[in-house]
């Protein structure tokens, strides 16, 4: 019925037409539907989302105003019960279901990482539990560089800040994982790299861009085929832009890491002067030292919740 795969301008029409022929409901009925229009429109154009992921959106924003709604009326002291906004739970899960058909479910996530939080906060204010959040790694890898991105004031991270946060973790997970488990994990390792090429597969950038300086550059071009006479303005996609940095230096830097293990932080400590340095340029971890090493010791966490 729905089938509309593809990415498009804001399309609110549509989005509103699945939620309607889904639970019968119409924006007129919610408080304030200026704002949904306005949240819509914005952040659908921000991420250029296909049709599936503004129906996602769309119902996210929606569960997002009848709870600020209800919050709002409680703070002036008419109490709503909690039982009558379970129904917002069936949009919740059908949100769900849309954000994981649409062909850029990973950008959708990311655009909504704040709102997914707030969503559940306000659920759990009204005593109802509810979590967008799906335990995987690709999960745990946007939301430690939206961390990251944040500690440095970074709003709109290019391609290349995208692609070498998402190398650079992954390379410090293979060595936390191999510090963890001493080798026994390997299943769960050639997982993380494979959902960090799925990750990274739809960004395209300069070569250039990829590295923090000449000799990681030089390293970068070599490990490229030379039939492609690559040079630092030459064009690749996410895939290529992976294999060339994860090849050509990812197996030193993890024996890096682990090298640094007996260091008062750990691994984790290590990594984040890796990740910073690897995505911002040597030495900028100097900056955010505390900031970035207790986003990479979350990033360790999750990664140990998820063996």
């Amino acid at each position: 019925m729905f089938g509309l795969f593809g990415k498009n301008s804001s399309n609110l029409k549509l989005a509103e037409s699945n939620l309607y022929n889904e639970f019968n409901f119409k924006l007129d009925k919610t408080p304030h539907k200026e704002s949904i229009i306005q949240n819509f429109e914005r952040i659908a154009e921000e991420g250029k989302l296909s049709n599936e992921a503004q129906t996602s959106l769309l119902y996210k924003l929606v569960i997002m105003n009848y709870l600020g709604a209800c919050k709002i009326r409680r703070d002036k002291g008419q109490i709503t019960d909690s039982s009558k906004l379970t129904w917002l739970i069936e949009i919740a899960d059908r949100s769900v279901y849309w954000s994981k058909i649409a062909p850029d479910h990973i950008e959708l996530e990311q655009l909504t990482i704040a709102l997914n939080d707030n969503i559940s906060r306000f659920f759990e204010s009204f005593g109802i539990f509810y979590s967008f959040e799906h335990n995987n790694l690709t999960t745990i890898l946007l939301d430690t560089q939206t961390k990251i991105f944040k500690i440095y004031g970074v709003t709109n991270p290019t391609n290349a800040q995208k692609m070498k946060a998402s190398v650079y973790l992954c390379i410090s997970g293979i060595a936390i994982l191999n510090d963890f488990g001493g080798g026994d994990l390997d299943h769960i390792i050639d997982q993380l790299v494979e959902e960090t090429k799925e990750l990274t597969k739809p960004l395209v950038m300069k070569v250039g861009e990829l590295s923090k300086n000449n000799k990681q550059l030089h390293e970068i071009i070599q490990d490229l085929p030379d039939s492609l006479n690559v040079t630092e303005s030459t064009i690749i996609n996410g895939l290529a832009a992976f294999e060339a940095i994860y090849f050509s230096i990812g197996k030193d830097l993890v024996l890096d890491i682990l090298n640094h293990s007996n260091d008062p932080m750990g691994t984790p400590g290590y990594a984040a002067i890796v990740v910073a340095d690897g995505i911002f340029g040597d030495g900028k971890i100097k900056e955010h030292v505390m900031d970035v090493s207790l986003a990479l010791l979350s990033f360790t966490k999750a990664i140990g919740e998820n063996i």
